[in-house]
């Protein structure tokens, strides 16, 4: 060697070379000498260059493969104790909706059993009403068959007593005619009329006052809405009309009224509570007839029970109906006083 090669001299392994590329050549390829090294983080190996090292990761660094297995290993353990926690936070939520469910549960299944209890008694209370309201409705049936006896002949009675009445009106008032009339507006005949027409279960079912109110309504009042027969003195019972000519007459206790209404009244009321049995009788055929439609039968008993009900009302207001134009009974007077009275 020439002293110039003495000038390229390794630092580390103490070598000489010939030109300076030698030696760049020399520090880049070995692993000892070289100026820059990689070394693996896995493993204790050292590359001079980065192509190498990225080379032993890529293919065959057991560190790194041993690391990666090991980093797998810790990230599914670490899944896996996230999961169990999961699964156990679910758990505790779900027993603890289990627990408020049965609970609620618990409670509806008393409810319930509370609600079917009260329905059971319902059904026994309701049971032994039905026995008591038949055994009530067949004392009421064979109290009206008494009461429609006994109406019968007060009907009778109250007939002979209005023709008496109306022969004693006829004879105070000097009106030789049999046939009392207060007026041409207000005669028998026009009543009758009337009583036909417009008198019906309602009025009769509000007992005096509602006979009343039929009277004045479509019996005292004329075509043009005008009251033709009014109460001027409540305290001494007077009320008055005029007569054809004009004149005002007085008819103390509305006898002359009554008189002319009591009849018509009586035999519509006897009119309306033949018609209620007749309904009863025929809604009574058609529920046992059995071969009849089920919606015909079930609307039967309905209407049935409904005319039942009319009868039953229609009969408390008897006495009060057979009543009217007898000398003592005053309630229909009374009544007429109330609506019919004007201010002085």
């Amino acid at each position: 060697m020439n002293n110039n090669d003495q000038n390229f001299k390794c630092i580390k392994c103490t070598k000489n070379f010939s030109n300076k590329s030698h030696l760049n050549r020399h520090q880049k390829s070995s692993k000892s000498c070289g100026t820059e090294s990689y070394d693996c983080s896995y493993c204790e190996q050292t590359f001079t260059t980065p192509q190498n090292l990225d080379r032993h990761l890529g293919n065959s660094c057991d560190g790194k493969k041993v690391f990666e297995r090991q980093q797998d290993q810790d990230i599914i353990k670490e899944l896996k104790n996230e999961l169990n926690a999961k699964n156990n936070e679910f758990k505790d939520e779900l027993k603890a909706k289990d627990s408020k469910y049965d609970e609620e549960l618990k409670n509806h299944i008393k409810k319930m059993s509370e609600q079917d209890a009260y329905y059971d008694k319902l059904i026994v209370a309701e049971t032994v009403s039905k026995e008591k309201l038949k055994n009530e409705v067949r004392i009421y049936k064979e109290t009206i068959e008494k009461l429609e006896k006994t109406i019968e002949g007060l009907h009778e009675r109250l007939e002979k007593m209005a023709a008496t009445k109306s022969v004693s009106t006829v004879i105070n008032t000097g009106n030789t005619n049999n046939n009392i009339t207060l007026n041409m507006f207000i005669t028998p005949e026009f009543v009758k009329s009337k009583t036909s027409q417009y008198l019906t279960y309602d009025y009769f079912a509000n007992g005096i006052r509602g006979i009343a109110n039929f009277v004045h309504e479509h019996i005292l009042i004329d075509e043009n809405g005008k009251l033709v027969y009014a109460c001027y003195d409540k305290a001494r019972h007077v009320l008055r009309y005029k007569d054809d000519n004009g004149t005002e007459i007085d008819d103390i206790d509305a006898e002359k009224l009554i008189a002319i209404v009591s009849k018509p009244i009586q035999g519509k009321y006897t009119k309306i509570c033949k018609e209620l049995k007749e309904d009863i009788e025929r809604y009574k055929n058609i529920i046992e007839d059995k071969s009849e439609n089920h919606v015909i039968r079930k609307e039967a008993s309905e209407k049935k029970s409904k005319a039942e009900v009319s009868l039953q009302v229609m009969n408390m207001q008897s006495t009060d109906v057979c009543m009217i134009g007898m000398s003592k009974n005053k309630k229909l007077s009374r009544e007429l006083e109330k609506i019919c009275l004007v201010s002085k």
